[in-house]
């Protein structure tokens, strides 16, 4: 960190150490989304469907909620387009995980 007298500011660490809410949901739900597409989306198997509906809820709440549920039916079913692909891929930004994603 900069320090404060060159214009920079002072680090909290406590804010680095503090847990943060739903973190193990969020991170279970990208492994589950990650071992779909190890397996591949235009050929999905019954068991990877469940990281789908795993990602599309954990980014219920958000704008993206509709479009990513949409989507992992869609992929799920083996009927995803370009738009449905372009939604999950989507979820890989930081910015689109749920409200329920913030610090205790």
């Amino acid at each position: 960190m900069v320090p404060v007298h060159q214009g920079g500011g002072l680090m909290r660490a406590d804010l680095l150490a503090e847990p943060i809410a739903d973190l193990d949901a969020a991170l279970a739900a990208v492994d589950a989304f990650d071992q779909a597409l190890v397996s591949g989306l235009l050929r999905p198997q019954p068991g990877r469907a469940t990281g789908l509906t795993d990602l599309a809820q954990a980014v219920a709440g958000t704008p993206l909620a509709a479009r990513v549920a949409e989507a992992a039916e869609k992929a799920a079913a083996g009927a995803a387009g370009e738009d449905h692909f372009v939604a999950l891929a989507a979820t890989t930004k930081p910015h689109c995980w749920g409200p329920s994603m913030t610090r205790k």
